[in-house]
């Protein structure tokens, strides 16, 4: 089965969709300091909701019967990635995850970038490390270390994840860890971004 898209959606272009064929997910943080409840509106968007300008981006390979966006680019700090550079990167759009998937043999790569020296407790959402851009067609999305990061940091050398990872639209992916390295010699804890 196919998510019903539109046919602007489809087509690009970044023309809006009619409100008739919209919805909008807000979901609130567990640490929230408002009293807000996450909601979903069908038929349109709660605009208080939004902390930037609704923008759009076409659906990429729309038979594949995913939320599924063309990147362009790639950007960890100033450096711009080379993943991208063949123009065949995608992305799902998924409201189940809160963590970013990137390709298993990419992954140590997004790691070791996306990381910061902590102490012990420290909020890492708050931690001195580089913003992550990801090119999308007609803007790009910024995301700070206040939306990439595990809250609380980790022991360097700790094992955060283990799994098999898996491309759209290919066969799965070999085996991979993502091990916290801290990034400076005398850290005793990381800041570790929310990757699988």
């Amino acid at each position: 089965p196919h998510p019903p898209l539109p046919a602007e959606a489809a087509g690009g272009g970044g023309a809006p969709t009619p409100p008739a064929l919209q919805f909008g997910v807000f979901l609130a943080g567990a640490d929230s300091s408002e009293d807000l409840g996450s909601e979903i509106a069908l038929g349109g968007y709660n605009g208080q909701r939004m902390l930037t300008p609704l923008q759009w981006a076409p659906v990429a390979s729309q038979q594949m019967g995913y939320w599924q966006v063309q990147i362009k680019a790639v950007r960890i700090g100033n450096r711009t990635l080379d993943i991208c550079k063949d123009g065949s990167c995608r992305g799902i759009v998924d409201t189940g995850t809160s963590h970013l998937g990137v390709p298993s043999n990419r992954l140590g790569e997004f790691s070791s970038a996306l990381i910061a020296d902590a102490t012990e407790g420290q909020d890492c959402r708050t931690a001195d490390a580089p913003d992550l851009e990801i090119v999308l067609e007609g803007f790009t999305l910024s995301l700070s270390p206040k939306n990439y990061m595990r809250p609380l940091p980790v022991q360097k050398g700790m094992v955060l994840g283990r799994g098999v990872g898996q491309n759209v639209g290919s066969e799965r992916a070999g085996a991979r860890d993502a091990v916290a390295a801290a990034a400076g010699a005398g850290a005793a804890h990381t800041c570790a971004a929310k990757i699988t």
